[in-house]
Parts: C-alpha cells; structure tokens; sequence
C-alpha cells in the first residue's frame, strides 16, 4: 500500500513540475525568450516557420517590439505551447498578425483588448481543439492585412473606414463599427452598403447591421436614381446571398414616393450591369398605379419590383399587372396588356408576358388572350408576338373587322399610321390566316372531333349548363368527356380546341373556359339550322403579310391567293399578283381580282364585296369570260368539262349578287344564284389579232349590250343566252339594235336580215339588203350591194372598217348616159370578185377565168379588171368583139365609147377565127 502511494506521489509531483516548465517554456528575458523560439521553430522543416521566429529576433533588437508587446507575444506563445499547438502554420500567422497589426494603424487600446480576447477565445477551447482560434486569427489577418472581415479565394467582405472596435459579447470577440461602409467583393462584381452601422461575430462569420443604404450602381444606375435603406439586417459571410426585411427603397422617378419591401443581394462572378438580377428589391405593396415610370405615355399598374436596372412586377392569385399605352396626345389609350409579368428596362424597352391584350383604334379593338409584349421605348413601337403554348396560339379578333386571324407577330409603331402582322415561323411561306367571325369549317369541326366516339363540342356546351359558368376545372370535362380519362390525358384535346378557338385555358388553375358561343354557333351550323360562311384568307410575306391602315381602318392583306366567298354557287376569288386585299368594317372587302362565278370568269379591279347584302360590286369588270357546257362531258370528280366562249363581256358595271343574304353558306338549294345585274352599258369587243388581224378597232367597232339581269350563273342553258343592244360597226353600217346570242364558232354574235330597202353603208357611199352575219370571222353579208350604177348579188361579202371584199355571183352595171351625169356603160358579170373602197371611191371588180365581163349590151366581153368609181369606169385588161379585140393597162369606159391612149390592136378575120392585121401602141376608140 505504501508503495502505491509513494508512486502516486512521485507522478504527481513529475506532472506538476511537467505543467510548471510548460507554462513557461518561453522565458521572461528577452535573449532566452528569442533564442528558445528560434531552436523551437527551427525544428520544423518550413524556412516561413524560421524566418517568423527571425523577424521577432530582429525587431527585438530594434526595439519594433515594445517590453510590453514582446510580454504578450511571450504570454500568448506559451499558451500554445502548454495546450500542444503545432508550430506549424500557429505560431507562424499568430507572429505575422502582431507585426500586420502594427503597420495596420488601429490604435493600442484596440490591440490590448485584442490579445486579451485572443486569449481567451483560445483558452476556451478544449485542449487539441484549435478551430476558434484559428477562426480568430484568420480574421485578425485579414483585418489587420486589408481592413477585411472575411476573406477567401471566392470572396471577401472588408470596410473601407479603420473606425472600429473590439468588445466581448457572451464570452466572443465582436468588431463594431459606425458610419462605414461595408463592402464585398467576388471575380467581376462588389456590394457596397453605405452609412451602415453594425456588428461582425469573427467565430460565427456573421454581420448584424444597425443600419445601411445600398445603391443600384453596379446595375448601372446612378446613385441617386435608385437606393435602398434599412436599419436591422443580418449577413452570414458564409453565403455569397443575403436579404433585408423592410427595407425602404426610394426611386427617383417615383418623386417622393417611397416603397417599402424585401431587399436582397448577391456576389455575381463577373456581374453585368445590364443582364444583373441584383441588387433586388420586391415591394410588399400590390397595386401601384404608376404614370412615367416606364415613358411618358405608359401607365403601369401593379406591384414594385426592382431587379437590376430593370422594373418588374409579377401577378398574384388575387391580383395581375397592367400596362396601358397611350398616343402621341396622352390621352387617347392605344393599348391595354394585362398579364403574368412586367419587365421594364429603364429607357429601353418594357415587356409583359402572357397578357390579356387589347390594342384599341377607334371605338374598336384587336384582342388576344395571351402575349408576350414588347415595347421599344426608344423607337416608340410596340410587338405582340404569340407564344409556343396552346393559349397562346389562339387566335386575335378583331371587332372593328369581325374576323379572327393568325399571325405570329403584330407590330406598331406609335410614329406611324399603321399596324403590320407577319409570320416568323416559315421565313414568309406560312400564310397569315384571317378568318371571318361568321366562319364555319366542316374540316376544323372533324378536326375537334377527332377519332372520339363522343363529340367534345357538345359536352363542352353540357358543361357549361350543369357546372352554372363557363369556368370548368379540367378535372370536371375530363371525367364529363369520359370517366376514363385523366386530366393529362384531357390536355391534347383541349390544345387543339384553344388553337381553334373554342375555349382558353388558364394552366396556373388547370381552369378551362368555354366560348359558349362559338361552340353553340359551329353546332348549329353543322346541324344546318343556322346560317354561316366559308371567309377564310391566307396572306403571305417574308417582311409582312398584312397591316391595318389607322387612318382608314382597313385591313390590308398581301398576297392573298383566294377568298372563298360560296363554294355551294361556285363563286371564288383569285387576287391579282402584287395587289392587296382590303377588309374593311364587317368583313366588306375591296380587291383586284379574277372571280370565278359560276360559269363565268370576271377579270376586274376595285371589286367591292358587301357582306352583309352578300354581293360584289363591280365597277369597273374588265373582262367576263362565259363557259358553257362541252356536251356532256365529266372530269374525274364527276363535274362537267366546259368550254369558254371565245367572246368577251367588257367594261361592266354591276353588282355580282352570291346567293341570298341568308344563305351565304349555300346550305338551302337555290339555283337562282349567283345572279349578275348590270347597271351601265357593258360592250363585246372584235379585235382579236384572229379575227382578220385584228381590223376591228374597238374605239369604233363594238356591240353595246344594255344593261341586263342575268341569273343561275352556274347552271343557265346555253341556248336560252342572249344579250340585247346594238352594233356599232365603225360606220360601215347605222347601228344595228340586236341580240347577242351564241354563234357555232364559240363567239357571241348574230344573223340578222335588212329592212327591205336595205341599210346605207359607209355613211351612204353604198346599200346592202340581205343577211348580216357577225361571229370570229367578222361582218359578214349575204345579199345585193349597190354601189353607183352596180348592183352585185352575193353569198359572201365581208364588211371592213374601211373595205369590203365580196365575191359576185350576179353583177349588172346600168348604162348611163343622161346629160349633167357621168357616163357609164352596161356590164354584166356571173362571177366576179369584188374589193370595195368606199372612202377612196372605188371599187375593183375582177373578172374570173371562167367568166368575162358582157359590155355594151353584150357585144364585147372583157377579161381583166375595172375601176368603178364616182367618176367613171376604168379598166385594164383585153377588150374583145367580132372584128377585133384590144389589150391595155388603162381604158376608159363611157356609155357607149371605150378609149386606151395605149393599146394594142388584133384584126380579125372575116370569120372572126383568124387574125389578119395586128398592130401594137396605137390609139383606139371603140
């Protein structure tokens, strides 16, 4: 027992002397205490361990280190040595800091409460637990090195006035510090908060502000546009985020207004001014109604939020935002978008998502149920682009034009009088689509339908009934359309409703609405029990499809290819290329166009389409081409092959009337329509280069038609057409009153008989009775032509402008020989041709080869041709009778006299058989 005791004793008193050379392992004189320090550090391998101990040497004997410093450096040392601190990096950074805190400039108060906490942060430490103070001494390095708080390779917070002090807060070293300026830096970006007071915990990493100010600067704001104070507010430097409750945030456009909200910050590594999301401010307050905040002619209505430069507000469950835009007078409001989110960058541009929009022009709007708005402030131009969503592919309306339409982007331009939609998708082949409000499409009907064996348009009606509003959880049509279904499996269908019309749908509630009306509309025009139309445009272009004109409100469509008007009475549309067709109020229309009207196709400009009466207005119809029926046959499809006329109906003024106003779908059978009721003289014009080269000008030959009703276009019998009113034949004949009707040549002519005492023609020059013919070939005769003494009997002659050739089958001139008149001899001729020159007087008759002209009463007969005229008859050829015959180019014919200054003269022999004398130049006279 002795023994154990004696053992226990000497242990005892072994650690006691132990702990005793511990403590003070350093000792008190300055030379022990340098040289135990220098064979301390110099155990260790690091040369920084080593140089640390020889800098204490060397400012010792400089005195740097006063007795008083070199006492605490010695006191400190031992207590890491007596609680087994490695020398390595401790006493190394422990030396460092006394000699950064000496170049730091804080005063000895501030050093004297920092050894001493120094001390105690490290003695509260269990032994071989180091963390508080290497937690404190890195703080006091970066304090004393840079005035930072915090430091590490990704950031650090550190104050940019010296004015600080160190105290004792529940047994840890706090800084404080008043009227400074906190500041935290990362790669690329730094926090400033100016004027704040507060306290910094180094063994927790935490800041608890008194107060601040924090500008918008590093989002490019100047300094007094926009800032933000507060008083309580906590960062832990461990996070490179942080946020403030109730922070005050003044703007300067908002002239002082002040806003209360949620201020929260962020270190960004290589921040930008201008994409920044920081510094932010989110406003507790819901309904501001805010004029210039965005320009001078936007008001903007919702919540405050201020991310980086730029404004945003966001929608709640109970409220949304709004922006309203107004034109050049600030008064008249140009558009209303009421969305999801507004987005404002300050001087540049102002966006809203998913708006309800409204553009406004006269007492009449565009509307979509859901855009992206967009609004260049500098260029004053707003764009309304559609979304990829199935909300925001439905279609805009608009109410001034009751149509709805397609387009991916509208775009205004408040400078400018007008509003231009175009497609993105596609480059400029996807067509704009604008589709009248009265429209019905059997395919978009099938299309809803689907491969279902329910028809979702009628339960949708249905539950709007039994639901009481037209607001349906998704979940109700879907167990509604089939039990079976969920709602993801609802979705789909209810995409390609939105796409066409039929319902909007809000995915936030999962809440469909239904368009009652327009579901009830296609139901019963799928029924037949109302009346509906096919209006349904394409306008395509790779800068702009279509725009609306502000100062007329005309819709104008670029190159729109057709406007179905009425499939049922065949009446289509064909725009010309490069034209514009212009929708004005209610779907009237004005377009250059070739119209396809049954079996008439009409080439025009300016036609004016009236919807409401449900006809066209034509006036100025270039061309109508008939097409009658080519006998009986069918194409492929079982429609009948037809033919076109060869004659044109020109410059008609009327109105094309499609089918009855209330049948504009064509759904009840009435074959009167189309129908067309002219209004002015319309004309049938015969100079086609065909028709003997064209010699029929229409200037002076043409047939007036008088203005007629003509209907069932689609289906008239070709034998019943007729056009009544008269021939103008460019003064061959008077004008003729007649009918048009169909000629066998395809033309539209006639064949007419004389009044008995014939029709003068060429103003008098001449007369003919008999038949006229008018068709491809011309004016054609059949008859007696009287021209001077002649009378010729013929089966053709054609009338020309200027002419007429005939071939004669009976021919007598009269003898004249009265006193005062000129001299004509008699002529008979059975065939002869005829070409007549009534305004150069004279007519040339040929004799044929089989029969000569009979000549003074039948006792000489010639070969050749004559010359009648007003003065005379002339001729040139062979001269025969019973005792000789002369050939000359010019005779000269009298009543009973011929005279040739140059001829040449045969004798015959006495039986007239034989020639006896002959002799060539001599002048003769019979």
């Amino acid at each position: 027992m002795k023994q154990i005791f004696w053992a226990l004793f000497l242990f005892t008193n072994i650690q006691l002397h132990a702990q005793k050379r511990e403590e003070n392992y350093f000792d008190q004189d300055p030379k022990k205490f340098i040289s135990t320090l220098k064979d301390y550090l110099g155990q260790s391998a690091r040369e920084d361990s080593k140089l640390a101990a020889e800098t204490v040497e060397k400012a010792v004997n400089s005195g740097q280190l006063s007795n008083e410093e070199l006492e605490n450096l010695r006191e400190m040392l031992n207590i890491l040595y007596q609680r087994r601190t490695p020398s390595h990096p401790y006493y190394k950074d422990y030396i460092n800091s006394i000699f950064l805190f000496k170049k730091s400039g804080l005063n000895s108060a501030f050093y004297e409460k920092w050894h001493e906490l120094f001390i105690k942060v490290t003695n509260n430490q269990k032994r071989g637990e180091n963390k508080m103070f290497l937690t404190f001494l890195s703080f006091s390095l970066d304090l004393f090195s840079s005035n930072s708080l915090t430091s590490t390779k990704a950031n650090s917070w550190q104050l940019e006035s010296k004015d600080v002090e160190l105290f004792e807060e529940d047994n840890a070293p706090v800084l404080r510090t008043r009227d400074n300026t906190l500041i935290g830096f990362t790669r690329g970006d730094t926090i400033k908060i100016y004027n704040t007071n507060g306290k910094y915990y180094p063994l927790t990493n935490q800041w608890v502000g008194g107060k601040g100010r924090l500008n918008w600067e590093r989002a490019g704001l100047e300094n007094d546009m926009a800032y933000a104070i507060f008083s309580k507010y906590n960062i832990n430097f461990e996070n490179v985020a942080f946020s403030i409750d109730s922070a005050l945030l003044y703007y300067k456009d908002f002239k002082n207004l002040t806003i209360y909200g949620r201020l929260e910050d962020k270190l960004v590594p290589e921040n930008k001014a201008k994409t920044t999301s920081y510094p932010k401010f989110l406003s507790y307050k819901k309904d501001f109604e805010l004029k210039n905040i965005v320009a001078d002619n936007v008001l903007y209505k919702g919540d405050f939020n201020l991310i980086g430069s730029k404004i945003f507000a966001k929608a709640t469950d109970t409220s949304q935002v709004v922006l309203e835009f107004f034109l050049k007078d600030r008064v008249t409001k140009s558009l209303i978008a009421v969305g999801d989110e507004i987005t404002v960058s300050k001087g540049e541009r102002v966006s809203i998502n998913k708006a309800y929009t409204i553009l406004l022009y006269k007492k009449d709007s565009l509307i979509h149920p859901s855009l992206s708005v967009s609004y260049d402030i500098k260029k004053n131009e707003m764009k309304l682009l559609r979304g990829e969503s199935a909300l925001d592919r439905s279609r805009f309306f608009t109410t001034y034009h009751q149509m709805q339409f397609e387009a991916d982007m509208v775009t205004w331009n408040f400078d400018q009088d007008s509003i231009s939609f175009k497609m993105i998708s596609g480059a400029g082949k996807n067509p704009a689509k604008f589709i009248s409000e009265g429209n019905f499409d059997k395919g978009t009907y099938n299309l809803a339908r689907g491969a279902a064996t329910y028809d979702p348009l009628t339960l949708l009606r249905k539950c709007v009934q039994d639901y009481g509003s037209p607001n349906i959880p998704l979940s109700y049509i879907a167990q509604t359309l089939d039990k079976s279904l969920t709602e993801e499996q609802t979705l789909p269908l209810i995409f390609l409703l939105i796409e066409n019309g039929f319902v909007f749908y809000k995915p936030e509630t999962k809440t469909v609405q239904v368009r009652e009306r327009i579901i009830t509309y296609y139901l019963m025009a799928n029924a037949k029990r109302i009346d509906f139309d096919i209006l349904k445009l394409n306008a395509y272009g790779k800068n702009r499809s279509a725009l609306i004109n502000l100062k007329t409100f005309d819709m104008n469509l670029n190159d729109c290819r057709l406007i179905p008007f009425n499939d049922s009475a065949f009446v289509f549309a064909y725009p010309k290329q490069d034209s514009v067709v212009s929708i004005k109020k209610n779907r009237d229309m004005v377009f250059d166009a070739k119209i396809l009207c049954g079996r008439m196709d009409m080439y025009g400009d300016k036609f004016n389409f009236k919807y409401d009466s449900f006809y066209i207005m034509a006036k100025k119809l270039d061309t109508m081409k008939i097409n009658i029926p080519d006998g009986d046959k069918k194409d492929i499809y079982g429609n009948e092959v037809t033919i076109p006329l060869t004659s044109k109906i020109e410059n008609i003024k009327g109105k094309i009337e499609i089918n009855n106003t209330i049948n504009k779908s064509g759904r009840i059978p009435l074959y009167y329509y189309p129908r067309l009721t002219t209004y002015a003289p319309s004309f049938v014009y015969y100079d086609m280069p065909s028709n003997n080269g064209g010699v029929y000008k229409r200037d002076k030959f043409f047939f007036e038609i008088k203005p007629f009703v003509q209907d069932s276009l689609l289906r008239f019998d070709p034998a019943s057409l007729f056009y009544d009113g008269k021939l103008v034949t460019a003064k061959i004949f008077p004008d003729i009153p007649q009918r048009l009707l169909i000629q066998e040549d395809l033309s539209l002519g006639f064949v007419n008989v004389t009044p008995a005492e014939g029709l003068p023609t060429y103003q008098g020059r001449g007369n003919f009775t008999g038949d006229i013919r008018l068709n491809n070939k011309g004016l054609n005769g059949k008859g007696t032509l009287v021209f001077q003494t002649t009378t010729i009997q013929t089966d053709s002659v054609i009338f020309f402008p200027e002419r007429s050739l005939a071939m004669a089958k009976d021919l007598k001139m009269k003898e004249q020989r009265e006193k005062g008149k000129v001299e004509f001899p008699e002529v008979e001729s059975k065939k002869s041709a005829i070409d007549w020159r009534p305004y150069s007087d004279s007519m040339i008759i040929r004799s044929t080869d089989t029969n000569s002209f009979k000549m003074y009463r039948g006792i000489t007969s010639m070969n050749g041709s004559l010359l009648l005229s007003s003065k005379g008859l002339l001729g040139s050829g062979s001269l025969d009778w019973s005792e000789a015959s002369v050939s000359s180019n010019l005779m000269k014919f009298k009543s009973h006299i011929m005279d040739a200054d140059t001829a040449a003269l045969q004798i015959k022999t006495l039986d007239g058989d034989k020639v006896t004398f002959k002799t060539p130049n001599v002048k003769a006279k019979n």
